[in-house]
C-alpha cells in the first residue's frame, strides 16, 4: 500500500512457506518468513524478517564416517545425521536513497543454525556493510564488510569471519575503462587473499577486448592458490 503520510512513502509486506523432499518423501527442510519493508519519503528504507526454518542433516550434506580432517571437526562433535535442527532468524536492514551519490546499506542478522561444513549447530550474529559512490565524474568505488561471530549452543565462541572486499572503476572514454577488485577473507580454517583486475576496451557494441590479471593467496598455504594469472 502507498500511504505518503507520516514520513511513510509506501509498505511491503511479504509471507512464504516452502518445504522439500528427497525422492522418498522424507522431509529435508522447510521453512516459513514474515518481512515488512518501509520505504520512507526520502527513499531510504528499513526492513524487518523473521524466519523459521527445519533443516535435515542428510545424505546430501556429509558423509557418515567423517572421511576427512575437513569434515569432521575434532573437539567440537559431529552433528547427529537424523535430526531436524531448528534455524531461527531475526535480520534488520536500513538502506538509505540509492540515487544519491554515496549510498550504504547495513543489515544485522540474529540467527541459530546448522553448519554442516564445520559440523556446527550454534548460534551466529551477522554485521553486514555495503557503501558504494561516486568519487570523481568516473570514477566509482564500492566497499563490503561483512563480520559473523558464531557460537556453540552452550556459550563458547566457535570462530570469528570476515571479509571485506573493495572494487574501485575508472571510466576513461566511454569505451575505455579498468576495475580493480580485492578481497580478503579469513576464519578458523584459513586466511584468504585475492586481486582481480581488467582493462577493457570496447570497439564496437559487439566487440572488445580484455586484458585481466588475478592474483590469489592463501594461508596457510594450499594447493588450491591461483598465484598469478
Amino acid at each position: 500500500p502507498f500511504l505518503d503520510r507520516h514520513g511513510i512513502r509506501q509498505l511491503f509486506l511479504l509471507l512464504n512457506q516452502d518445504i522439500s523432499m528427497d525422492t522418498s518423501g522424507l522431509k529435508q527442510d522447510s521453512g516459513s518468513d514474515a518481512e515488512v519493508t518501509v520505504q520512507f519519503q526520502n527513499f531510504w528504507s528499513a526492513q524487518v524478517l523473521y524466519s523459521y526454518n527445519l533443516v535435515r542433516f542428510g545424505t546430501f550434506t556429509g558423509a557418515p564416517n567423517c572421511p576427512s580432517p575437513y569434515d569432521c571437526t575434532p573437539g567440537f562433535g559431529i552433528l547427529d545425521r537424523t535430526r531436524v535442527y531448528v534455524e531461527p532468524r531475526v535480520r534488520f536492514t536500513l538502506n538509505s536513497n540509492e540515487n544519491r551519490t554515496w549510498y550504504f546499506s547495513y543489515q544485522f542478522d540474529w540467527k541459530k543454525f546448522a553448519q554442516f561444513r564445520e559440523n556446527f549447530y550454534g548460534r551466529g550474529q551477522t554485521h553486514y556493510l555495503y557503501v558504494s559512490g561516486r568519487l570523481f565524474n568516473r570514477t566509482r568505488l564500492e566497499f563490503t564488510g561483512t563480520w559473523i561471530r558464531e557460537l556453540l549452543l552452550d556459550g563458547p565462541p566457535f570462530q570469528m569471519r570476515r571479509l571485506f572486499l573493495t572494487r574501485l572503476t575508472h571510466q576513461f572514454t566511454r569505451k575505455l575503462r579498468v576495475r580493480t577488485l580485492a578481497q580478503l577473507s579469513n576464519d578458523r580454517r584459513e586466511q584468504d587473499f585475492s586481486i582481480n583486475s581488467i582493462v577493457a576496451y570496447d570497439f564496437t557494441a559487439r566487440s572488445a577486448i580484455i586484458v585481466g590479471y588475478n592474483y590469489q593467496k592463501r594461508a596457510p598455504g594450499m594447493p588450491g592458490d591461483l598465484g598469478n594469472e
